[in-house]
């Protein structure tokens, strides 16, 4: 009950919704491409984070910083500073298509995405760069991607039924089921 008040600050559909590493914020997305953050204890809404020109895919919050990572169908991945309610950076580009899913490293240091263009990119989080792009293990959208937790494998699975297996470290395809 605690948590009913002011919680309704979003002016769509809630599509997605992320807890912090401490549990004390929530983050949660609407179709109308505002991100709300919450305050858990007190149970209302701090603040609304604008920047996207799309639908929101997915959000995170990065471990051990007061960072939030979100991507959407704009094709931008785009990393918050919950401190100062605003970009961290500009916008990351670096897939041709609507980005469907996205997995933070357990460390922090590395963000993957993955999009309908079929690749898969693997994200520096520190220095805000495109790493790498992974491309030729899909045929079909990219719908789910996820971090080893050595950080040293990428995973992605695509509406065309394969699952693939890629070095974050080279970019190699390990494997690719079917195969």
């Amino acid at each position: 009950a605690h948590l009913s008040k002011g919680l309704n600050n979003h002016s769509g559909d809630v599509a997605i919704a992320a807890f912090s590493q401490n549990g004390s914020w929530i983050a949660s997305a609407d179709e109308e491409y505002n991100i709300c953050i919450w305050d858990v204890r007190a149970g209302w809404h701090e603040y609304t984070l604008k920047g996207h020109s799309d639908r929101i895919s997915s959000i995170a919050f990065l471990p051990g910083s007061r960072q939030l990572v979100s991507t959407s169908k704009d094709y931008t991945l785009c990393i918050w500073n919950v401190e100062t309610q605003a970009l961290a950076a500009e916008p990351l580009r670096g897939h041709a298509g609507k980005i469907t899913s996205m997995a933070v490293s357990s460390d922090g240091r590395m963000i993957v995405t993955g999009s309908v263009d079929t690749s898969v990119c693997i994200w520096d989080v520190q220095r805000r760069v495109l790493v790498r792009s992974l491309c030729g293990g899909h045929n079909d959208s990219v719908h789910s991607v996820a971090c080893a937790p050595s950080g040293r494998l990428v995973a992605s699975g695509s509406r065309g039924w394969s699952v693939c297996v890629w070095s974050a470290q080279t970019g190699e395809l390990l494997w690719r089921s079917g195969e």
